[in-house]
């Protein structure tokens, strides 16, 4: 009897060792801040994100292609949407998506908050057309748009289709991290 419970107490012990080696693995992430390029509005990336070259209008341009990750955030100044409101904004955003995805499936728009500021977020999964290449990619965006008083901001973050859902934890902890001037 002596034995069994033994043998039962080195389970627990290991198992409880493995579930807590990877709670502290998670929680081991760096984040790094990065400020948008066009204004004091900050983001913060894992350590392992860097750097791209991916729209020339963003304000953030981060990614890790290794898991073929990628965010954007653009910015917009409030007085070249007068009277709009952040839904007129999000359809204008919508209908925008569709003009470079190809059978683009639009998500409703959800109300969220990150990092205490109310926004609005949808997916959105469609086929990005390759210039002649022949390469198409299938991908599905996580858009998120919020604002202040002096602008809208749209975060796009991306991942090709069969790698979206591993990639949006990531996602959604990186907007959370979002703090506005």
């Amino acid at each position: 009897m002596k034995k069994r419970i033994l043998i039962v107490c080195s389970l627990v012990l290991t198992l409880a060792l493995a579930l807590g080696l990877s709670a502290c693995e998670e929680q081991a992430v760096k984040m790094v801040p990065v400020q948008s390029t066009a204004s004091d509005l900050t983001m913060s990336f894992p350590e392992d994100w860097s750097a791209q070259e991916l729209n020339d209008l963003a304000a953030i341009q981060m990614g890790k292609a290794k898991t073929e990750e990628y965010l954007a955030l653009f910015e917009f100044d409030a007085t070249a949407f007068s009277d709009a409101t952040l839904e007129d904004f999000a359809n204008l955003v919508s209908e925008d998506m569709k003009t470079f995805i190809s059978d683009a499936d639009v998500g409703a728009w959800e109300d969220v908050t990150i990092n205490g500021i109310s926004a609005l977020q949808t997916e959105v999964s469609g086929t990005i057309i390759s210039d002649g290449s022949g390469d198409d990619v299938d991908v599905t965006y996580l858009v998120t748009v919020f604002r202040n008083d002096t602008g809208f901001y749209e975060a796009l973050a991306w991942s090709v289709q069969n790698m979206y859902e591993d990639a949006k934890p990531d996602f959604e902890k990186i907007l959370n991290t979002v703090t506005l001037p």
